[in-house]
């Protein structure tokens, strides 16, 4: 069972999409494909900061001109 720490480090579907620079719904859509792994807990979405980075490893992230960068070092928040 999740310790209260684990699930506060967890990011929700807006942060994350803020971390790679795309909008939630396409979170949302990553999350449906199985692109992105995620958890729910009751109604809530929750990602873990490991995903986003095996994301940003993938190329999947963002730059600020909008083309993908796969080699990019970004700063995951830790939710604390």
């Amino acid at each position: 069972m999740p310790t209260m720490e684990r699930i506060e480090q967890l990011l929700d579907v807006k942060s994350s999409a803020e971390v790679l620079r795309v909008s939630p719904y396409t979170i949302r859509s990553w999350i449906r494909k199985g692109t992105l792994r995620a958890t729910k807990l009751g109604r809530l979405v929750r990602i873990e900061p490991s995903e986003v980075k095996r994301l940003i490893s993938a190329g999947k992230a963002k730059s600020d001109t909008g083309e993908m960068e796969g080699n990019r070092r970004i700063e995951v928040p830790c939710g604390r």
